[in-house]
């Protein structure tokens, strides 16, 4: 007999949507049969009129990230592990990759394994973090006990000049040399170099009004900063990952590496493809994120990335700070002096469904797969994560694809407690989640406590 079985639900997976019964024994999934076939199991859950996908996989988290990381700018990441893992098990997520920073001049050998702990104590969901980098040559000659302990991707920015995080070429090819056996490298591209001018010169002329912020960081900002990464990364021989594509421009960089038979991969984010700058104009303290929120034709060109397959992934990036820190930071009407981060994992996958597969933007078996599948194999974790396969960790989500509910702050679950998509509308939600055969949500509860999470240790990186 089987410890558990999903019934009467439309199973949607590998680029199919099939009606099927999922048998589950222990942690895994032990059969997938027709309807017809009956599966003796000591409890039934009934998917009937509900979708059942595999656990969201989110590529892109951050939390307990302070003020130490930025300069002149107030507040500090209102998330820890429990709260924002928290947040992302009521949203669908059942694995997050978040970005850990380790304090400046502490070793990885040191800060890993303690957040790994930490991680096993506190989390709700499975883990497999990336390591973030600063430009620090023994961080960079630590980089293989990393990838021993099966942290394979690594990120380093080429933004933020002034908080002193930016890799430039240098940094980038010492740290691309360490990564290539083994690892994926992963960059936040923006030309740090031409934006801190184009800022410096905002300020000193005192246009600092939300409508300055997207001239502070032009598309031609991300363009420059993928370019010259892509051409490292191919001199060095280094797969790489560019997070949260913005722009037109950088897709067509993109675009053409692949075409090429480079190892070059992208995610986006919900809101690069939902909101655009005059969300920036609406609500400046909420928004103000890095890359910037840009224009409707960059919008369309990355929901075409998604459907042409260029973009593999999808993250929240979720980022969450005080909105009373951040509205603190714009009390002058300076948009500059406003931290950068929003919340929402919670969100982004009744969004990516109301506004994606929906309006026909994108189909349904194509949002499986950059919210579960994709991310699974770009980061090692397939088919453990990511699939509904006989042998694959049981992680489901049962998703209500009719019901109808208005997003509010003050509902969702990170210690963020604001959202900017405050009173949207969306159709969709995420019902009850098992996380490796175990209930995990259930309708607005959840069914299990801090510490049901594991520490994913992940295969060195092959493509």
């Amino acid at each position: 007999m089987l410890d558990t079985v999903v019934v009467g639900g439309q199973v949607v997976c590998e680029g199919t949507v099939v009606a099927a019964t999922i048998g589950i024994q222990g942690e895994r999934i032990a059969a997938i049969v027709a309807p017809s076939v009956t599966l003796a199991a000591a409890r039934s859950i009934d998917a009937r009129g509900k979708l059942v996908l595999p656990g969201v996989v989110e590529p892109h988290l951050h939390y307990d990230t302070g003020a130490t990381y930025f300069a002149n700018i107030p507040g500090a990441q209102v998330d820890d592990v429990e709260s924002a893992s928290r947040s992302a098990a009521y949203g669908g997520v059942t694995t997050v990759l978040p970005f850990w920073w380790p304090p400046k001049g502490e070793r990885l050998a040191v800060f890993l394994p303690r957040s790994i702990d930490d991680g096993r104590r506190r989390s709700y969901v499975d883990f497999a973090p990336h390591c973030c980098l600063w430009p620090d040559l023994d961080q960079i000659a630590e980089i293989p006990q990393a990838i021993a302990l099966g942290i394979t991707s690594f990120k380093a920015t080429m933004g933020y000049r002034h908080s002193g995080r930016m890799s430039d070429g240098y940094y980038l090819a010492k740290q691309m040399a360490a990564i290539r056996d083994g690892g994926l490298m992963m960059v936040h591209a923006e030309d740090g170099n031409l934006i801190e001018h184009l800022e410096e010169q905002l300020i000193a002329a005192g246009e600092v009004g939300p409508k300055f912020y997207l001239p502070s960081r032009p598309n031609v900002s991300e363009q420059a900063a993928i370019e010259q990464v892509v051409t490292a990364a191919r001199i060095l021989g280094c797969p790489l990952y560019v997070v949260h594509l913005s722009t037109r421009e950088g897709l067509e960089l993109i675009t053409a590496a692949k075409a090429r038979g480079e190892r070059v991969f992208t995610e986006t984010c919900p809101h690069y493809l939902l909101l655009t700058d005059a969300e920036t104009r609406r609500q400046p303290a909420q928004v103000k994120i890095a890359p910037p929120l840009r224009t409707e034709a960059d919008c369309a060109a990355m929901w075409a990335g998604l459907r042409q397959g260029v973009i593999e992934c999808v993250g929240s990036d979720h980022a969450p700070f005080a909105l009373a820190d951040k509205e603190r930071g714009f009390a002058e009407g300076n948009v500059f002096k406003v931290t950068f981060g929003m919340p929402g994992v919670e969100t982004m996958l009744p969004l990516m469904y109301s506004e994606g597969v929906r309006k026909g933007r994108v189909s349904l078996p194509r949002l499986a797969e950059v919210m579960s599948e994709g991310p699974a194999r770009r980061f090692g974790l397939y088919p453990q994560k990511g699939t509904i396969k006989v042998g694959s960790d049981a992680d489901l989500v049962i998703f209500d694809p009719s019901v109808e509910w208005t997003i509010r702050g003050e509902a969702l679950h990170s210690n963020a407690t604001w959202t900017a998509y405050e009173g949207w509308r969306v159709v969709g939600k995420p019902e009850q989640t098992l996380l490796r055969g175990q209930l995990l949500l259930d309708g607005e509860r959840l069914a299990a406590g801090p510490g049901q999470g594991q520490y994913i240790a992940r295969r060195p990186f092959a493509d």
